[in-house]
């Protein structure tokens, strides 16, 4: 059975609502960032009132930005990468010439 893809519409729809806790690099298997990203508005939350989370906000909100326009090639090298490992598994698509014996 080929592998689940991600699709661009499910990572531009969390992006665009959950971006700033990340919801969209837990979807795209980035858990790094994600919880960065969900982090940073935590601590956010509880010190915009002394400024510092404002300058959170506006750094999560930029990083949301490049996001948004990286979803699609980042979704692309995913489902990419995906049916070389489907396709190796199974032994599709081998090199010319290649003899498993």
């Amino acid at each position: 059975m080929p592998p689940a893809l991600k699709d661009t519409a499910i990572a531009y729809l969390l992006a665009i609502f959950l971006g700033g806790f990340g919801a969209h690099n837990f979807y795209l298997g980035r858990t790094g960032a994600a919880v960065s990203q969900l982090i940073m508005w935590i601590v956010a939350m509880f010190t915009w009132w002394i400024g510092i989370g404002l300058m959170i906000y506006l750094a999560l909100g930029i990083w949301l930005i490049v996001d948004l326009c990286t979803i699609p090639g980042t979704i692309r090298g995913i489902n990419e990468q995906r049916m070389r490992e489907y396709n190796a598994r199974n032994g599709h698509f081998q090199r010319p010439g290649y003899r498993p014996y």
